[in-house]
């Protein structure tokens, strides 16, 4: 079964600038190598059920800490 899921990082705990979280988010989401889409408020990630929840929550978010 095909699924998207759409999700949102804020690091508010990191200071002022967050971009290389926000870059280091971007490099784990393309490297899934699961189709996605950028938007201005969240993510959407595309795949089967077994790949997406596979990649999802805690691969990235265990880099990100």
């Amino acid at each position: 079964m095909s699924v998207l899921i759409h999700f949102s990082i804020f690091p508010t705990d990191k200071g002022t600038s967050v971009s290389p979280y926000v870059a280091k988010s971007l490099r784990i989401i393309r490297e899934s190598g699961l189709p996605y889409k950028l938007g201005p408020m969240s993510t959407a990630l595309e795949g089967e059920w077994d790949e997406v929840l596979a990649w999802c929550p805690e691969s990235p978010l265990e880099e990100l800490r």
